[in-house]
């Protein structure tokens, strides 16, 4: 920590000292002193019965549990056990997430925001119009609270919307900042930051990925297999004028406070360990009438990217690790309502895509090739099943057609992919792991070879079932382990 830090949370110290009558007798109201967690180290304060409690809505998810002030302070909570994590905070105080505007009132920029975060500055707050939640936490029908207040003393008003899927990693925001009855385009600048609290910690070490512009911290936190990293970082959904990881109170000092705006953000980060804080910056013109809208999106996880993020795949799942490993590859995606159906059957299409991914075959094929009768070139599996097909690991049916709709069975894949990895381990001819799948069945080598190599396994039973169809969430599985063996952490030890 360094000095400036030191001297930043030891004043709000001395101030609660000078008025320690006053804060006793507003807890004999309130009823107990902050929790030691809600301090936090060094004696940070956290701002508790500074000001009057917000009206809130919760979003009642697992993992996240999202509460939502009406001045758009966010208190967000954590659990999975998998983690060893049960309502654990996120972000310090713990409502230390907002959002803030520079805006120019009559000559002179000023900062708004919520009026106070817990250890931060105070800024002129909003004035609300209204705070509501909608929505069921389904994939087509997520929670969203919609957050509206004024700007006092200007044409512009703010809309916050938060959105959540129940199961994901990630929560949606949205910001759009509109004039009411403007006469002229306005410029602002909004920020989204907080005093970050990562995996239930007060310390971190800046995290920056310049490939999407998230930017947050991360901490190494002791779950019950074992230690991890666990990621907390915000993503634009559009491109950030600046962003900044730094401490806390610098992220707050740069925002600014009622005496005026700060140096605002510069993108850079702090490598080493340190009381956390983070935010993106977005210079903005508002139009006369109608808004603008940036927004983003707020990951919490064990992994550093959204690319695998789905919310229907959770940490401890089985194939959590391989689908995230093959999606941020490109390999494997998802669908537009934040899903992955890990339980859905796979389909033969589907199966070339993941395989001629994974194996990296990318051949070209002349656009006006088509070997299957139902494989057209307009077909979204059609490269894949064209590839495979011309190397002879993927084949059709005496009708001419490739049935690239139907679903694969766990003999088909075992055979598809040790041919496409080149898999060829010479098998004793008696050799038999499984009761149902003897020298004599047609997928025995195949199923054999990736077995010895401890790609694919079978049931308690004694069984590997290859007339079984096989769920996306296996195929990623065996496919991960095939082509990138050792990519993916097993859950335990």
């Amino acid at each position: 920590m360094d000095p400036q830090d030191r001297r930043r949370r030891l004043l709000p110290l001395a101030i609660s000292m000078l008025s320690m009558l006053a804060v006793l007798a507003v807890l004999s109201f309130n009823g107990s002193w902050a929790s030691a967690q809600e301090q936090g180290k060094g004696g940070k304060p956290t701002g508790s019965g500074d000001v009057a409690p917000s009206a809130t809505q919760v979003i009642p998810g697992t993992p996240l549990r999202i509460t939502i002030e009406d001045n758009t302070q966010i208190d967000l909570r954590y659990s999975n056990p998998s983690l060893g994590m049960t309502n654990t905070q996120q972000f310090y105080g713990p409502d230390a997430s907002g959002v803030d505007l520079w805006v120019n009132v009559g000559g002179t920029t000023r900062v708004f925001g919520p009026e106070y975060v817990p250890a931060g500055n105070t800024v002129n707050p909003y004035t609300p119009v209204s705070h509501t939640l909608s929505g069921s936490g389904t994939p087509d029908n997520p929670w969203v609270v919609t957050t509206v207040n004024n700007v006092p003393g200007t044409t512009l008003r703010l809309t916050q919307r938060v959105s959540y899927v129940n199961g994901a990693e990630f929560m949606t925001l949205r910001y759009t900042l509109e004039q009411i009855s403007g006469s002229a385009p306005m410029t602002a600048t909004l920020f989204h930051a907080a005093d970050l609290y990562t995996g239930g910690s007060d310390l971190g070490y800046g995290f920056y990925d310049s490939s999407t512009g998230g930017v947050g911290s991360y901490f190494t936190i002791t779950t019950p297999t074992g230690q991890r990293p666990f990621y907390q970082q915000f993503v634009p959904n559009n491109p950030a004028s600046a962003y900044k990881e730094s401490y806390y109170s610098t992220i707050w000092d740069d925002i600014g406070s009622t005496t005026g705006p700060g140096d605002g953000f510069d993108n850079t980060i702090l490598t080493f360990e340190h009381d956390a804080g983070a935010g993106l910056q977005w210079n903005l013109t508002v139009p006369t009438t109608g808004g603008v809208t940036v927004g983003d999106t707020d990951l919490f996880s064990v992994h550093s990217s959204t690319c695998g993020a789905f919310s229907d795949v959770h940490y401890g799942d089985f194939a959590y690790e391989h689908i995230y490993y093959l999606a941020c590859r490109g390999i494997i995606g998802g669908y537009s309502d934040t899903t992955f159906r890990p339980n859905n059957l796979v389909t033969r299409g589907q199966l070339s895509k993941i395989v001629a991914n994974s194996a990296g075959i990318l051949d070209p094929i002349p656009t006006n090739r088509q070997t299957y009768r139902d494989v057209p070139p307009t077909h979204p599996f059609w490269v894949y099943i064209e590839r495979l097909s011309a190397r002879g690991i993927m084949g059709g049916y005496s009708d001419g057609t490739f049935r690239p709709d139907s679903n694969a069975t766990r003999g088909q894949i075992a055979k598809i992919v040790a041919n496409a990895a080149g898999i060829q381990d010479p098998i004793p001819p008696n050799r038999q792991t499984y009761t149902d799948v003897p020298p004599s069945h047609p997928f025995w080598v195949y199923i054999e070879r990736l077995s010895g190599r401890g790609i694919i396994g079978g049931y308690s039973d004694g069984t590997f079932r290859p007339n079984n169809n096989a769920t996306r969430a296996q195929t990623a599985k065996i496919a991960a382990n095939t082509f990138f063996p050792g990519c993916c952490p097993p859950l335990r030890p």
